[in-house]
């Protein structure tokens, strides 16, 4: 007995027809109802962080390792990294929020309007500044309780 296999190999070619649609513009229609309310965000100029020490409300602060310190004027590694002003108070690894730019109200700021402020130690922001290390320029005076953040270039002496 003898068995032969034949094999038969098939071509197809596939040839698309173009297609030609012409759109045309209607008007739109009616509005559709509002989608879900998102979650709230952090104001433009406030940024929630966390704090790496306790800290008090008016306080220039850095960023490190993913928490906030006070700047220290004595540290040359914050030279350039003020970033910002504490809202309120807060106690190690808790929620703090910080001002980065804009005005920063707080019942313990006693500056003229127009005065230049600078960052001391521990943050802590007064009219002169320190005498050794980093000068921070933090802003002015708006008002005697509110002051305007404008952190520019630190100076190191």
């Amino acid at each position: 007995m003898n068995v032969v296999i034949q094999q038969k190999a098939i071509f197809v070619t596939v040839v698309q027809p173009q297609v030609h649609a012409v759109l045309s513009m209607g008007t739109s229609g009616p509005q559709g109802p509002p989608g879900v309310q998102g979650p709230p965000g952090d104001v433009g100029n406030e940024v929630e962080a966390v704090a790496g020490e306790n800290l008090s409300a008016g306080r220039v602060v850095v960023v490190s390792a993913g928490k906030v310190y006070y700047f220290q004027p004595t540290n040359t590694a914050h030279a350039g990294r003020a970033y910002g002003v504490t809202k309120h108070s807060a106690l190690l690894n808790a929620a703090v929020v910080v001002i980065t730019a804009g005005q920063v109200t707080d019942a313990s700021f006693i500056f003229p309007s127009d005065t230049p402020l600078f960052a001391g130690v521990d943050g802590e922001i007064g009219p002169t500044p320190h005498p050794t290390g980093l000068v921070q320029y933090v802003g002015f005076g708006v008002a005697s309780t509110i002051i305007h953040t404008h952190f520019l270039t630190t100076l190191i002496r």
